[in-house]
C-alpha cells in the first residue's frame, strides 16, 4: 500500500511555483495555475519511476483530484 502522506508529498514536488498547502486531496490538480500538458508527462514519469504504475494521458484526464489519482495507484 502506498502512503498517502509520501503520495501527497510526491505529487506536490512536481509543482515548483505551487504552495504545497495549496495541494491537498481534494483539490482538482488541473485547476492549479501550473497545469500543463509537460505536468502530466511529470505525472506519468513520477508514476513509473515511483510506483511503477504505468498511467495513460487519458486516466489523467478522466481524473478530477489528487486523491482520484491516489485511487489509481492503490
Amino acid at each position: 500500500m502506498v502512503d498517502k502522506d509520501l503520495f501527497l508529498a510526491g505529487f506536490r514536488d512536481l509543482f515548483d511555483e505551487t504552495d504545497p498547502q495549496e495541494i491537498q486531496f481534494e483539490t482538482q490538480y488541473k485547476d492549479l495555475e501550473e497545469w500543463s500538458s509537460l505536468t502530466v508527462l511529470s505525472l506519468i514519469v513520477h508514476f513509473e519511476d515511483n510506483y511503477k504504475v504505468k498511467l495513460s494521458p487519458v486516466n489523467i484526464q478522466e481524473s478530477s483530484t489528487v486523491d482520484d489519482l491516489y485511487k489509481l495507484i492503490v
